[in-house]
């Protein structure tokens, strides 16, 4: 039997409705066609037939296997053992809802084959909204790109995407997916690979689409929140960052560890999730932390002055503000930002040179506050906002505080928060009421800012209390 390139990994759970169109695109690839991929599909005990549909293709299809448990599995356990069970050089997962252009994933593997020194390749999605939409059939106007690899752009963001082709040997290299995770398996693996110096490589060309829907196992509750949470709280120390630092950056540990948070902090400030249209995201708690590492740095110092006024819990000396922007120092060396790593036009962040600080010349950056602002909430009408006498945002967030203390400064409004874990924001500086405790007044409104995943189900909840309130969203709709 002629050694196989590549090896499908397909795990179903009662997906019987997405199955059959999954099975069709992967032997519409070419590298099917190619007779180089085997697709082997592993059902975690589902309750829906997935074994007859399997069959009818085995008896039409050579290299289709079919694995089936007992008992329902997490999605990783049933990787692990589809992977076990595999004769590729290369791996993949299909998910069953997902759809591949007919050469993304020969273009993955041809990519690999061509340069030894990467362990995975990815490449760009478009989401979709329609169940079995095939590739063709999508109007891409929803694009979800990736970006050009850079390790600790991953420290803030997943953007290898859901169709990545990785190397057998990179599981002989750092083991198999941790099956304890029922979400971001996935992602703690990318992680892994890079802590141990793994690198990776951005194929444009090779493109797909995934479905969007409230049933996926990313978005149906908040299981993958907490995981994300647990999983980066374990890979945001200094111990593992500076090591993944070290791995591009010459210079002595203390160096490297005050290198390494100058730069993820300024990279904290404005960065671009695969699935934020393109719209930069920040994480100013990674940023305090990062800035707060070390009381004997005044690049470091003097970035967390900065960073306390963007997010007004402290004025800084005009002589720092320099036509509303603030500067930022950043590492010695000069390495990409988020914005030329995505490819798309910087927003409020920008390289702004070189400057000399007590003896060392770092590079500096420019926060545009008018920008950073109009970015956030230029689209909500103000003028409106202005008139109302009561306003609730919804959702106790970094960015719900920082439109509190926009509309502050605009509006006489009184401003409360409304959060469904209020009970656990007791210790918070702010007061924070859960939706039932709202008080109601004529002229009231209501502002979404939490992920939109939740705007139907929160905007059910104020309608039962009042509905006449106005509600606007933080997100541009």
């Amino acid at each position: 039997m002629r050694s196989l390139r590549l090896s499908a990994i397909v795990s179903t759970y009662n997906s019987a409705f997405f199955l059959k169109d999954c099975l069709n695109n992967l032997l519409k690839q070419s590298i099917y066609i190619n007779e180089n991929l085997e697709i082997i599909v592993v059902d975690s005990g589902s309750d829906e037939n997935e074994k007859e549909i399997v069959y009818s293709y085995q008896r039409k299809h050579e290299r289709i296997k079919y694995l089936r448990t007992n008992k329902r599995e997490s999605l990783y356990q049933a990787w692990n053992r589809g992977i076990e069970a595999s004769a590729g050089k290369y791996l993949t997962n299909a998910n069953t809802d997902d759809r591949h252009d007919v050469h993304c994933l020969e273009r993955l593997v041809n990519r690999l084959e061509q340069n030894l020194l990467y362990d995975i390749a990815y490449g760009n999605l478009f989401k979709s909204v329609i169940p079995n939409e095939a590739f063709v059939q999508n109007d891409q106007s929803k694009p979800c790109s990736s970006q050009t690899f850079f390790p600790v752009s991953l420290l803030l963001h997943n953007y290898v995407g859901a169709q990545p082709v990785w190397r057998r040997s990179l599981h002989t290299k750092i083991g198999l997916f941790d099956e304890s995770y029922e979400v971001i398996g996935d992602y703690e693996f990318i992680l892994r690979a890079i802590s141990q110096g793994c690198q990776f490589l951005h194929v444009p060309e090779a493109e797909g689409i995934m479905l969007w829907h409230e049933k996926a196992l990313s978005t149906r509750d908040q299981t993958g929140i907490v995981e994300r949470k647990i999983l980066l709280s374990k890979y945001r120390v200094m111990e593992r960052i500076s090591s993944i630092y070290s791995f591009f950056l010459a210079c002595e540990k203390e160096d490297t560890q005050n290198e390494a948070n100058l730069d993820l902090g300024i990279r904290s400030l404005c960065y671009f999730p695969q699935f934020s249209h393109e719209s930069p995201q920040f994480d100013f708690a990674l940023a305090k932390r990062c800035f707060s590492f070390s009381q004997e740095s005044p690049a470091l110092l003097h970035n967390l002055r900065m960073l306390k006024q963007i997010d007004g819990s402290q004025s800084v000396d005009s002589k720092e503000v320099q036509k509303h922007k603030l500067l930022f120092y950043g590492p010695r060396e000069r390495l990409p930002l988020e914005h030329e790593l995505k490819k798309v036009e910087p927003h409020y962040l920008t390289h702004s040179g070189e400057q000399n600080v007590c003896g060392s010349l770092h590079q500096i950056f420019s926060f545009s506050i008018s920008k950073f602002h109009n970015f956030l909430f230029g689209h909500l009408p103000i003028h409106e906002l202005q008139c109302f006498s009561v306003i609730y945002i919804c959702g106790f967030n970094q960015r719900g505080k920082l439109l509190r203390n926009w509309i502050q400064s605009k509006s006489p409004a009184k401003i409360f928060f409304l959060d469904s874990n209020a009970k656990n924001l007791s210790q918070s500086s702010y007061s924070v009421s859960e939706f039932n405790e709202i008080k109601l007044v004529d002229n009231i409104a209501f502002i979404l800012a939490m992920s939109s995943h939740h705007w139907r189900e929160v905007n059910k909840t104020i309608r039962k209390v009042s509905e006449t309130a106005r509600i606007y969203t933080i997100d541009r709709a």
